[in-house]
């Protein structure tokens, strides 16, 4: 099996934004929460790399999996022609069941989102 792509990366990582998941079904006031589901990665020779956690498909409810699925492959091809703008949307991004929970330059100095992320891998292999 492949090693999991921010272990590789964890002594040069970037500009980073973290996605989380919020099911829609769910009542507001008896909500538990979003669940980080994603990390963005814009590297500093401008490219842009969208981790996702392996168990993806398992913790979106299945109203939500066509439309996550159809926002992330956008993701992948605007990534292609303009990466630095799909960043600096992607840093406030608030669109259906999927918010940005947090934005910075080092990843290291958030060792909880570290340890969330770990097993992170590219979205679509």
């Amino acid at each position: 099996m492949n090693e999991p792509f921010i272990s590789r990366a964890a002594d040069r990582l970037p500009r980073f934004c973290v996605l989380s998941y919020r099911d829609q079904s769910e009542d507001p006031a008896a909500s538990t929460g979003s669940l980080v589901i994603a990390l963005v990665l814009f590297e500093d020779n401008d490219e842009l790399q969208v981790l996702v956690t392996p168990r993806l498909r398992e913790v979106v409810q299945e109203d939500d999996w066509l439309y996550l699925d159809a926002l992330f492959n956008d993701f992948l091809v605007r990534a292609k022609m303009s990466a630095d703008l799909l960043f600096q949307q992607l840093r406030s991004l608030q669109v259906g069941p999927l918010l940005t929970e947090e934005v910075d330059a080092d990843l290291a100095g958030y060792p909880h989102l570290v340890a969330i992320t770990k097993d992170f891998v590219p979205y679509g292999h």
